[in-house]
């Protein structure tokens, strides 16, 4: 239930945080998609790392997102430091090597929002402890044994009525 409900909130931000009274999500622009698919980027992975990671010294890498269409394509590099309570966000614009300008040390703004995190920390187990990513693993396998256990049941079922009409 917790995964279904945490899910919903992550699949369905705008009408989640209405429902928390949260401020809306930042506006995009009319051209960026939500879901853009990646370009052929022009910096490799190795540069754009040594890039981000001149931003952010002594911090490890956590997730690494190639540049996608957009009016700025840019690499997103997150860093997790130690003791912070969520990972900080670098960004490398592909084009030129520099640092997008909201993604300098010290310009990005505490969120307000603070139930996203929470629900993206629960739904997928990111320093939850190894009973509750058991549990995560778990309930990820539930579906599929569910699915082949309800088919085996259905076949099961066919044979004994063909059993018994016949």
């Amino acid at each position: 239930a917790v995964l279904s409900l945490t899910g919903v909130y992550i699949s369905f931000p705008q009408t989640s945080r209405a429902v928390f009274g949260l401020p809306p999500p930042p506006a995009r622009a009319a051209n960026v998609a939500r879901f853009a698919p990646p370009i052929a980027p022009r910096l490799n992975l190795e540069q754009a790392l040594a890039i981000a990671r001149a931003a952010e010294p002594g911090a490890s890498v956590a997730e690494v997102n190639l540049p996608t269409q957009s009016p700025q394509p840019a690499w997103r590099v997150s860093f997790r430091a130690e003791g912070a309570a969520r990972p900080r966000v670098v960004q490398v614009v592909d084009a030129t090597g520099a640092l997008k300008a909201d993604s300098a040390r010290g310009a990005d703004p505490a969120s307000p929002d603070t139930v996203s995190p929470l629900m993206r920390r629960i739904h997928d187990g990111a320093g939850m402890g190894l009973i509750w990513q058991i549990v995560i693993f778990t309930g990820g396998l539930a579906p599929p044994m569910l699915g082949v256990t309800g088919l085996l049941m259905w076949l099961s079922r066919r044979a004994r009525r063909r059993a018994v009409a016949a």
